[in-house]
C-alpha cells in the first residue's frame, strides 16, 4: 500500500476528504489492535462455550486444532487485511507492516505441528508435513519481531504538532516497551527449536501459551493506543 507522509509540524487542513483519510487511519490501527487482544480472549471462549473445554491449549496456535480453529484463521487473517492494508506514516513503515501482514498469512495458512501433551480439546487431527510446521513458526517469529521494530523504531517518530510532551514521552516509552516485549517473548522461545528439554517443559507448563498471550497484548494495546484520535492542529 501507499504510504501516508505527516509532517508533525505542518498544520492539517480542514476539509472533508483530509478529514476521511485521518479518521481511517486511525480507525485502521485501532481495529489492528482489537484483532489482536480478541485472539487472546476469543479462542479460548469459543472452546469453552461450544465444547466446554477448560484446558488451555499448549500454544495459541495449537487452537487451531480446536473447535476455534476458524476463529483463530479468521482473526489471524483479519491482521495480515489490516497491516498489508495499512498505508504507514512514511514509506520504511508501510513495507514492514506489509511484510508482517504476509508473515500473518503464514501463520494462517501452515499450521503448527498437531503433537500436544494434552489432547482433550483436540477436534482435528490433520497431519502435515515437517516444513508446514516449520514455516508456521518462521512466520509467527518474524511476525513479532518486525513489529517489535515498529512499536520501537517507528511509532515513537511521528507525534501530533500540539501534542503535551509529557505525554508523548510517556506513550512513546509505552511503545518502546511494547517492543521490547515481543522481543522478548520470541527470545524465550527460540531455544525450543533445538532444546527438546527446554520445549517439553515450556509446553508442559503451558508458558508458550502465556508467553504468546503476553506478545499479542503488547502488540495488540501498542496499536490500541497508537490508534487513539490525538489532539491534531487544524486548521481552516
Amino acid at each position: 500500500m501507499a504510504s501516508i507522509k505527516i509532517n508533525p509540524n505542518t498544520p492539517i487542513i480542514r476539509d472533508r476528504n483530509t478529514t476521511v483519510i485521518i479518521l481511517s487511519f486511525w480507525l485502521m490501527r485501532r481495529i489492528v489492535g482489537i484483532l489482536g487482544l480478541s485472539i487472546v480472549i476469543l479462542l479460548p471462549l469459543v472452546s469453552l462455550l461450544f465444547k466446554q473445554c477448560y484446558t488451555v491449549q499448549e500454544s495459541i496456535s495449537h487452537y487451531y486444532y480446536t473447535i476455534s480453529g476458524d476463529v483463530f484463521v479468521g482473526l489471524v487473517c483479519a491482521v495480515a487485511f489490516f497491516l498489508i492494508l495499512y498505508p504507514g506514516e512514511g514509506r520504511l513503515e508501510d513495507i514492514w507492516t506489509n511484510i508482517a501482514g504476509l508473515c500473518a498469512l503464514g501463520v494462517a495458512f501452515f499450521p503448527t505441528s498437531y503433537h500436544q501433551q494434552n489432547t482433550t480439546c483436540t477436534e482435528f487431527s490433520f497431519i502435515y508435513p515437517e516444513w508446514v510446521s516449520t514455516i508456521h513458526l518462521l512466520s509467527a517469529g518474524a511476525f513479532f519481531i518486525i513489529l517489535g521494530g515498529v512499536a520501537f523504531f517507528q511509532f515513537p517518530r511521528i507525534t501530533a504538532p500540539n501534542e503535551n510532551k509529557n505525554k508523548r514521552k510517556s506513550r512513546n516509552r509505552f511503545y518502546r516497551v511494547c517492543g521490547i516485549i515481543m522481543w522478548l517473548c520470541i527470545l524465550t522461545l527460540i531455544p525450543m527449536t533445538f532444546l527438546d528439554n527446554y520445549s517439553d517443559f515450556l509446553s508442559k507448563h503451558k508458558i508458550v501459551f502465556i508467553v504468546e498471550v503476553v506478545a499479542l497484548v503488547a502488540f495488540g494495546m501498542c496499536w490500541l493506543i497508537k490508534g487513539v484520535v490525538l489532539e491534531l492542529k487544524i486548521t481552516k
